[in-house]
């Protein structure tokens, strides 16, 4: 055998850790798995996401107090522009379940929003990429429910 293949085989068989500085870290580098971790972020991302972009798309809301409008006027208009931010938030809550509401109802939302605002595309890429981004990571969390190890 010739010099560098003994010198990588050697370092093949060598196990790398921290356990000559600290046992603890050794063992938490051990305990390390990539597919719990990752599985963890397939199952929260979505509803983080999707709550964030509830609060993204509620900002737009804001338009409603400006205008020289009364406080009551104003206040009724904010309402009725909130309101279908709480309802999506709802969608959010009951996705927290049934992941695969949440891919239904924002991935529709998105594809109807971009039907119906198709002559401007940078709206379709604030307001419909978002929710299709939401509603893929849902279907996926949705595709995954088993092996993620969550109950419903």
């Amino acid at each position: 055998m010739t010099k560098p293949r003994k010198v990588f085989a050697k370092l093949a068989r060598m196990r790398f850790t921290w356990s000559r500085y600290s046992p603890q870290t050794a063992d938490a580098l051990d305990s390390f798995d990539m597919s719990k971790m990752s599985g963890r972020l397939l199952l929260w991302s979505p509803r983080i996401l999707g709550i964030l972009v509830c609060l993204f798309l509620s900002l737009f809301a804001f338009d409603a107090l400006g205008g020289g409008k009364t406080f009551t006027q104003a206040l009724i208009d904010f309402a009725i522009h909130v309101a279908p931010m709480l309802l999506l938030l709802a969608v959010v809550a009951v996705s927290w379940r049934w992941q695969w509401v949440g891919a239904v109802v924002f991935t529709g939302l998105a594809v109807s929003y971009a039907y119906f605002a198709r002559n401007h595309v940078s709206w379709i890429a604030v307001i419909a990429g978002p929710l299709l981004a939401v509603g893929v990571l849902f279907f996926w969390s949705w595709r995954h429910h088993g092996d993620l190890g969550t109950h419903a």
